[in-house]
């Protein structure tokens, strides 16, 4: 009888054991999945001086790294590269501004663009007022009419340009005669 008695005490102590095993590791599995949830507080990552100071370290090595590849690009590279590129969404208005006024290519497409503008506004008649002197405009669309008037304006200024060139040559060619 005392043997039955001793090994119902320890199958007893087998299963309270086990449970005491089971109860640790359920308490312990609690605490990872808390700590994985919730960061202790000394954890938890505070930017600093030294962390601000190697970003922008970062951002000008990236910085002097696109310059060296964009010098040593041609121009048609660079333009094939840039016509995959919006440039411009990311710019400001005034940004803009400041990049048409300093390119006389993109200066004269914005006059030619306020001229067209200007002309819209106006009646078939008028625009063909314009182009006196110029056959078969009567059966041209406004559209074509307005392409007529921008070019023979476009032509004129360029004439223009050449005799003022060459008065300036000529001028100077007597002055050192």
């Amino acid at each position: 009888m005392q043997e039955k008695q001793s090994a119902n005490k320890r199958s007893l102590d087998l299963i309270l054991n086990h449970f005491i095993l089971g109860a640790i590791v359920f308490a312990e599995s609690i605490f990872k999945v808390m700590n994985i949830m919730i960061p202790s507080p000394n954890k938890v990552n505070t930017p600093t001086k030294h962390s601000s100071q190697i970003s922008e370290q970062k951002q000008k090595s990236e910085i002097e790294l696109a310059n060296s590849f964009i010098l040593s690009k041609s121009i048609e590279e660079l333009r094939i590269i840039l016509r995959k590129v919006d440039i411009f969404s990311g710019l400001e208005k005034s940004q803009i501004a400041n990049l048409i006024h300093s390119n006389q290519k993109v200066l004269k497409a914005l006059t030619i663009e306020k001229h067209k503008e200007i002309l819209k506004k106006l009646t078939n008649d008028e625009i063909r007022s314009l182009l006196k002197g110029v056959e078969g405009v009567s059966r041209l669309r406004k559209s074509e009419l307005i392409e007529m008037v921008i070019k023979q304006n476009y032509i004129e200024k360029v004439f223009e340009g050449e005799l003022s060139r060459s008065t300036v040559k000529s001028k100077s060619k007597r002055t050192s005669s």
